[in-house]
């Protein structure tokens, strides 16, 4: 019974790794507004320089760091319900997650991109 409740235990972790991801984002954008003294201007003209690999590379660190975070907590989920090697439970749901994404990116990767394009454009 307990490893039936890893069917909802894991996906619980990659909603919360979406939660985060978007306080990560927020909070990227938060400190970059005040260490650099954005103003409308500049980040206009800093979206506007961002290449798809500068994108991409800022996607992938911080849906991984997103990732960890959620998996962190999954790690004491896994402790407070004993169950056994929770470190490696945590590191398949990690790997799990890495793959649930590459997957997601493969099939919308590319309308992905199209919308920063059309950001940029704007």
């Amino acid at each position: 019974m307990k490893y039936l409740s890893l069917i909802l235990i894991i996906p619980g972790i990659f909603l919360l790794t979406a939660l985060i991801f978007v306080g990560v984002v927020l909070g990227s954008f938060f400190i970059k507004k005040h260490t650099f003294k954005m103003t409308s201007e500049t980040w206009d003209l800093y979206f506007k320089n961002l290449s798809d690999k500068d994108v991409l590379v800022r996607f992938w660190a911080l849906i991984l760091i997103a990732l960890s975070m959620a998996c962190f907590f999954g790690y004491f989920i896994f402790i407070a319900m004993n169950f056994m090697y929770p470190l490696a439970l945590t590191i398949v749901t990690f790997l799990l997650g890495v793959l649930r994404i590459l997957f997601s990116f493969k099939k919308h990767g590319s309308e992905f991109l199209k919308k920063v394009h059309k950001i940029r454009e704007e």
